[in-house]
């Protein structure tokens, strides 16, 4: 913001320091223009992992009294929205000769909840306070409060994924490999990309996606289908052959779903990262990309010709499945009618009867074992108001997908919440009669589906890269090779820069070291990969 009537800030001496004046305010007591932020420095105890907003740190009062208290793994970024103000803090030179503190540009703060995973702080942030440092933060209070939610939640998303990581990370990248070997032989789903002129259906696996049967079946031939993996099992039952199914899961659990249907019409829109086994002899597979981890080798491998379309990690198949139907619709004219996104499960119930997760439930019960679920007595269970004021059930994963469902996609043109259970997904309801109504007047003009073309790209020339940098490195690590002590450390830091899949999932995989330790684990993990990647 420009200061008016172009006032500037101005520096003025008191008995006890320097204060600033402007826009006709003092931004420090004038009396003793330190003392409150020396005092709010003196009572904090900082815990290891803190990154300390500095809003608006005008003149230098307590930086250094702050520096002296961060424990070593912690900084301070220093922010200022105010243009007259940071020149005035470049000017002043109010962060010179700090060497923990550093003044995000303005035009870097609204990406710093995105800049603090970059490599360089990649794993340092445990926790995030913010600090006021004049009454400069006032001119643009709602947004540092914002940016400070924003930074907070950042943080712990990111240790989320790392859990998330940890626990699938190796497996993900397992079945990329796997993936990859295959896919030369796969549909592109270029050829699906813009080219949807029917209405689009999209059935997950909540309870409301039993409402979609009567409508698929009344209007089958003016629908494109697309169903989650989950709920393919309950169309099929119900005599409906979907168009498309969206497979993410990188578990065999999700095997079951295609028991009995290995030779559907269907085509199977599977992520890089999926099990490959239950789609691996289906003869209509699409493959897109789903890049769950900011890497080198992620960006090397994006870049090679022919990868696959790529979509955010929303971590629910049911989003990623509104996020292909959106990009395989023509144009904003066509209708995209969500079913079964419930995000939220009644007392004994958790999926549509008739889905995978139904029927897993009937299989197991017996005299001793009720074929129940009551999640909703965990107690991570929240307790919340459905579409219908109705009290249902959630987790809070579950309601986290809802909110990132509403954000990532409630300013798309024509696209309708049909379920009539489940949570509110903050996008516009349309009544059975109101869809059909929709439906026919999109498909007059002559609805069609996209025809087969040319097979993918063939990626065995990375695969065989990978491979063959894999057996260097395992002689590297084996002491199999005569290198300098020099040579050595760069001959593998130069191999594992660009290979993260080895070691991100460990507990600190969050960044590489070159310690004696962290190489034994990665000497480990090698041997794991290049049977995947010399398997036939």
């Amino acid at each position: 913001m420009e200061a008016k009537d172009n006032e500037k800030p101005c520096k003025v001496c008191s008995e006890q320091g320097f204060f600033v004046n402007y826009k006709n305010r003092s931004l420090y007591s004038k009396y003793n223009p330190s003392k409150n932020i020396l005092t709010l420095i003196n009572s904090l105890n900082l815990l290891p992992g803190t990154l300390v907003l500095a809003v608006s740190p005008v003149l230098d009062y307590g930086l250094k009294e702050l520096e002296e208290k961060l424990p070593k793994d912690s900084f301070v970024f220093a922010v200022e929205m105010e243009d007259a103000l940071e020149d005035f803090i470049t000017s002043e030179g109010t962060l010179n000769n700090l060497s923990k503190t550093i003044l995000i540009p303005r035009s870097s703060v609204y990406n710093l909840p995105k800049i603090i995973h970059q490599p360089a702080w990649a794993g340092m942030f445990r926790r995030v306070i913010s600090i006021n440092f004049s009454a400069g933060s006032a001119f643009h209070k709602n947004f540092y409060d914002s940016l400070n939610e924003s930074m907070v939640l950042s943080i712990k998303q990111y240790w989320a994924n790392r859990v998330t990581l940890q626990k699938f990370g190796k497996k993900w990248h397992k079945n990329l490999f796997e993936n990859l070997k295959i896919l030369e032989n796969t549909v592109p789903i270029e050829n699906y990309l813009g080219n949807i002129e029917k209405p689009i259906v999209v059935a997950g696996a909540g309870k409301s996606a039993k409402e979609a049967i009567p409508f698929i079946k009344n209007n089958r031939h003016n629908l494109f289908v697309l169903c989650v993996d989950t709920s393919f099992p309950l169309l099929i039952s119900s005599g409906i052959s979907p168009d498309g199914i969206v497979l993410e899961e990188a578990q065999n659990a999700i095997r079951e779903s295609f028991i009995g249907h290995e030779k559907s019409d269907s085509v199977v829109f599977a992520s890089l990262s999926s099990v490959p086994h239950p789609v691996k002899n289906t003869e209509k597979i699409c493959y897109f990309a789903t890049r769950f981890q900011e890497s080198s080798f992620w960006e090397n491998l994006s870049k090679e010709k022919g990868f696959p379309y790529e979509i955010p990690p929303f971590g629910s198949v049911g989003l990623s499945a509104v996020k292909l139907a959106l990009a395989f619709r023509k144009n904003n004219s066509i209708p995209v009618l969500l079913y079964g996104l419930d995000f939220s499960f009644e007392a004994g119930t958790t999926h549509a009867l008739g889905t995978s997760a139904h029927k897993r439930l009937l299989r197991s019960a017996g005299k001793n074992k009720s074929f129940e679920n009551y999640s909703c007595y965990s107690p991570y269970a929240l307790s919340l108001s459905d579409k219908n004021g109705l009290r249902t059930f959630t987790l809070p994963v579950m309601k986290t997908y809802r909110d990132l469902l509403e954000d990532s996609f409630s300013k798309e043109e024509n696209l309708w919440d049909c379920g009539k259970s489940g949570l509110s997904l903050g996008l516009p309801f349309i009544s059975y009669e109101d869809a059909e109504k929709l439906c026919k007047n999109t498909t007059e003009g002559g609805a069609k589906s996209p025809s087969q073309k040319t097979s993918c790209a063939s990626f065995k020339t990375f695969l065989e890269t990978e491979k063959e940098a894999l057996l260097e490195l395992r002689k590297i690590l084996s002491g199999e090779t005569d290198l300098l002590p020099e040579e050595r450390f760069q001959k593998i830091s130069t191999l594992l820069e660009k290979r993260e899949y080895l070691y991100v999932h460990f507990p600190d995989g969050y960044r590489f070291s070159m310690e004696l330790n962290y190489l034994k684990r990665i000497r480990v993990e090698i041997d794991c990969f290049l049977k995947v990647l010399c398997r036939n």
